[in-house]
């Protein structure tokens, strides 16, 4: 019996997916549907070890063009505290990623920067020319109204991810000023979470 657990909130049509994940990952997962999902997350996130927020709005195209945008000191994975973060780097996880992506059609982009004007930059240059942003605003998560307003100008699809689950950390990190300007989120996976964020675009596409 696992001890890790899985909050997943508002799961619709991909709850047995969702549970198939839950097991595969050894997590025991407790499912919610409610209609202020990121209530539910500040109520209960931080009785669990990873979170899950309307994974079904994970939908990609055959040919989509995905920007995964990660905030500062993301570019110090695998030497900042592994022992929150893990030990693979960013470019570990980037190749990764687009490895598989590549295999299904989809073309992800990678970006990592320590400013906040660079990524608001980013999020609006996206308008029009990405079909979805996977973003780990990383610290900016719980500070930038900017990042938040420019999301909220994005059309497309949109997945707040967290390598850690904030809402089992600091207090300061239970407020994130992203979830309220996505379609899902993702957290508390560690590395594995960028992987999960991918499979679910791809799996996506081969249900469509």
């Amino acid at each position: 019996m696992t001890d890790k657990t899985l909050l997943i909130i508002n799961s619709e049509q991909t709850e047995n997916r969702c549970l198939e994940l839950a097991e595969a990952l050894g997590y025991e997962p407790s499912l919610r549907e409610v209609k202020d999902p990121v209530e539910c997350i500040i109520d209960e996130g931080s009785e669990h070890d990873a979170i899950m927020v309307c994974p079904g709005a994970l939908v990609a195209s055959p040919t989509a063009k995905v920007l995964v945008i990660n905030g500062p000191n993301l570019n110090l994975l695998g030497t900042r505290e592994p022992e929150i973060y893990g030990k693979e780097t960013l470019d570990d996880i980037a190749s990764r990623c687009i490895g598989k992506a590549s295999e299904a059609g989809m073309d992800v982009t990678f970006r990592q920067s320590n400013h906040e004007g660079e990524i608001v930059d980013w999020i609006q240059q996206a308008i029009g020319n990405m079909d979805v942003i996977v973003i780990n605003a990383a610290a900016y998560t719980h500070t930038s109204v900017a990042i938040h307003d420019a999301l909220r100008a994005f059309d497309g699809c949109k997945v707040e991810l967290h390598i850690s689950n904030p809402h089992r950390r600091e207090l300061f990190r239970h407020i994130s000023y992203v979830s309220t300007a996505v379609d899902a989120v993702v957290a508390g996976f560690g590395t594995q979470g960028y992987d999960l964020v991918i499979d679910l675009l791809v799996e996506s596409i081969d249900a469509s």
